[in-house]
């Protein structure tokens, strides 16, 4: 293989050409150089600029793209007082000194990018790079038969651009992106693909006259020069009708199939869609999943890949038509083709579904099942799958979660508050739950089961279903199950509780203890979790009591076919009968080890983990304490005095400063007997020095927590990330001692019209 020393230099009248198209009269854009390397011994790094003299655009374009793998612009309009970062010159940029999203004033741009499918951080083959400009042709062809204005057509040196003008504000309601899923889903092939995400506001795209330079210049993969394939004299606005057409074309995933059996597994759409006798025409990747064009629609008759059917990341299933008012869906497809939709194997963790109903032939029946053995580098996911939560921490679909606790201590009213919340898709502990139907099995008889299901709020709930014990005497534990689980896919449940296991499942005396009697009675509580269900079991915890996951009664082998383990029992804290400790272990991350829990007004609200909610108190107590002049200031040693046995004196140190930190309290020295102590006072007015319970307000700000769920979280924002046209990073270098500074001619030129 050999490398090219090819000389591409800047085309000055197509950079100029460009500008007058694109931009307004006294317009600030910024330029962008990437990949930027001066000397030998330059780390590469990014150049910026902020311009509205389009002579000195244009000459700091030419300096530094000898020097550059590739120059970008802005398109949308964007504030003009980023002009005063870099005025009319190039400068070395750290991260977070380029244009983002809330600099964007409005989109005048849709930018649809049409890119040759090869290895990144290298230039396309001739061949890539005509297939992909072809691709933008065929697009740009089709959109004008449906009444689409003519485009600025753009080799970008590794493929096609097609910029058409829009006027839509920066928050568009996802139009722009829809747009593009549409194109996508019309128009990739195995080798071309549209850039799906190149729709934030603050999008840069190549400048046209400019060389493109990634990896090495060799004659398979040679540099080129962007450059302008075709331009009306003026770009016409698209009317937003034609988008909103367009973007309705955009596939949608669907929310998934509650009533189906076969529910949690995957269906082979390929297979199903041969069975089905639909002729397909070619397949392409969609976000993970696939997308299978089929020769002919279905429904209208329509040819050349206009109708669709794809399977998502997860399973999820699609179909859809361009043609308008068409009729053609998955629902469709799956009505009119029942047969071979029953004949599939669905795939799951464990083999094929139980109930399959998949009619093999002699051959098949004949054939001896193997099994299929996989190796480590298979996963090369490190994070591995995510955990479809149906409750937070709590309860996940395909898992089983224990609770366990003595008795009175309020097991069953903290079981029902969590369906009540899953029934109505509210907030459980803080966090925000799932909406679904619940299936309760309670040990319980009717009249106190009701009384509790009142005290809950679920009384005229009917998403809320129960079987009361006492109504399934005469039946076998399995048959039990297996009629629960049928009911529960019935109403599309996706939460079952079983409370408690050991009377539901006849554990008595020795069987109790018995491992294999619990591991049997465990079989088909794992079936259900199996199909699909979040399923949650109630346990009584021994006198003796334990600790979580060696408390309940009877074989440790049921805790041991558990994914969740929580233990609810009574807080040890004096004058507080209403607390509660939950405690947790799990085979899945981030679940609070404690949790104390409050009864506040009939529900349980959580005030966090205990050595927050001690830091909490403390820091109450700190304010309920000092007073609120500086005159009469306390001293640390008065203030821990004053704390008696009930904070360490670490915590109410701690407690001092994070009410300093937060404004709260303020400190002066010139205090205690020698003078060179710290007083503290109180500073904020409005916190009072009133008689009041020191824990009242931490109390009432796990309240707030708890109705407001996930809205009350304060997480700090990532840093804006800005990608270039080609879907690399805008990564600088940490500022160097090199400063570029290109000089301001007082007779350039401004933004010029068309």
């Amino acid at each position: 293989m050999t490398t090219t020393t090819r000389e591409l230099t800047v085309d000055r009248e197509t950079v100029r050409k460009a500008t007058r198209l694109l931009f307004e009269r006294g317009e600030v854009i910024e330029v962008r150089a990437l990949g930027v390397r001066r000397y030998d011994r330059d780390r590469i790094h990014t150049e910026s600029g902020y311009f509205d003299n389009s002579e000195a655009a244009l000459n700091a374009i030419e300096e530094i793209s000898c020097h550059a793998r590739g120059m970008y612009w802005s398109l949308n309009p964007i504030d003009s007082a980023l002009l005063a970062r870099r005025a009319n010159r190039l400068d070395l940029v750290a991260n977070g000194e380029t244009t983002s999203d809330e600099h964007t004033t409005h989109r005048r741009y849709l930018p649809i990018d049409v890119d040759a499918i090869h290895p990144s951080g290298i230039s396309a083959t001739n061949y890539e790079h005509d297939a992909a400009i072809d691709c933008a042709r065929i697009i740009a062809e089709a959109l004008g038969s449906s009444g689409w204005p003519e485009p600025l057509v753009i080799d970008s040196g590794n493929g096609g651009w097609l910029l058409y003008r829009i006027d839509l504000p920066k928050d568009d309601g996802g139009l722009v992106q829809r747009c593009l899923e549409a194109l996508a889903a019309r128009f990739n092939t195995d080798g071309v693909e549209i850039d799906t995400g190149n729709y934030n506001p603050s999008r840069i795209a190549k400048i046209p006259g400019t060389p493109v330079r990634k990896g090495d210049d060799t004659p398979e993969r040679p540099h080129r020069l962007a450059s302008i394939l075709s331009a009306p004299d003026r770009l016409e606005v698209v009317p937003r009708d034609l988008l909103e057409t367009l973007a309705a074309e955009a596939p949608v995933k669907p929310e998934p199939e509650r009533r189906t059996p076969f529910r949690g597994h995957r269906l082979d759409l390929r297979r199903f869609l041969d069975d089905a006798g639909t002729q397909i025409r070619s397949e392409v990747p969609w976000k993970g999943g696939t997308l299978y064009r089929l020769e002919s629609c279905p429904v209208c008759g329509s040819n050349g890949g206009n109708a669709r059917a794809i399977q998502f990341e997860d399973g999820a299933l699609s179909a859809g038509c361009f043609e308008s008012d068409c009729g053609f869906d998955w629902r469709w497809l799956r009505e009119n083709h029942e047969d071979a939709y029953r004949a599939q194997v669905f795939v799951s963790s464990n083999g094929r579904h139980p109930d399959e109903r998949r009619v093999l032939d002699e051959d098949e029946e004949d054939a001896p099942k193997t099994l299929t053995f996989h190796r480590g580098d298979e996963d090369t996911d490190d994070e591995g799958p995510s955990v479809d939560w149906v409750v937070p921490n709590w309860a996940a679909s395909e898992s089983i979660t224990e609770l366990s606790a003595k008795v009175k201590v309020g097991k069953t009213r903290l079981l029902l508050e969590m369906c009540r919340e899953v029934t109505r898709g509210g907030v459980f502990l803080g966090q925000q739950v799932a909406p679904g139907g619940v299936l309760y099995l309670t040990e319980e008889g009717r009249s106190t089961f009701r009384t509790a299901m009142r005290r809950a709020g679920l009384t005229g709930d009917a998403s809320f279903h129960y079987l009361l014990r006492q109504e399934a005497m005469g039946l076998g534990w399995p048959e039990i199950m297996d009629r629960v689980a049928a009911h529960a896919h019935e109403i599309n449940a996706r939460l079952m509780v079983i409370d408690t296991l050991s009377n539901w499942a006849q554990l008595g005396g020795d069987d109790e203890n018995s491992a294999g009697r619990a591991l049997e009675a465990m079989r088909p509580v794992r079936t259900a979790a199996t199909s699909g269900l979040a399923v949650v079991i109630g346990r009584h915890d021994r006198k003796s009591g334990g600790e979580v996951g060696d408390s309940g009664r009877g074989s440790g082998a049921i805790s041991g076919e558990c994914d969740v383990l929580y233990q609810l029992s009574r807080s040890n804290t004096p004058g507080h009968e209403t607390r509660r400790v939950l405690t947790g272990i799990s085979r899945f991350d981030d679940i609070p080890g404690e949790m104390i829990l409050e009864l506040q007004e009939g529900r349980y609200v959580s005030l966090g983990d205990a050595t927050a909610l001690e830091r909490e108190q403390a820091k109450a107590f700190v304010l309920d304490t000092l007073p609120d002049s500086k005159e009469l200031g306390m001293t640390e040693g008065e203030i821990i005095a004053d704390a008696g046995e009930r904070f360490s004196r670490s915590t109410v140190r701690r407690a001092l400063g994070e009410t300093c930190g937060e404004g709260l309290v303020s400190k002066h020295m010139g205090f205690g007997t020698n003078g060179r102590a710290y007083g503290y006072w109180r500073t904020r007015k409005d916190v009072s020095n009133k008689e009041l319970d020191p824990e009242q307000s931490i109390l009432d700000s796990a309240s707030e927590k708890n109705a407001a769920g996930n809205e009350m979280s304060r997480v700090r924002p990532p840093e804006q990330s800005i990608t270039d046209s080609d879907g690399e990073k805008d990564v600088s270098s940490p500022p160097s001692l090199i400063e570029q500074s290109i000089s301001n001619s007082d007779d350039g030129d401004v933004w010029e019209v068309a």
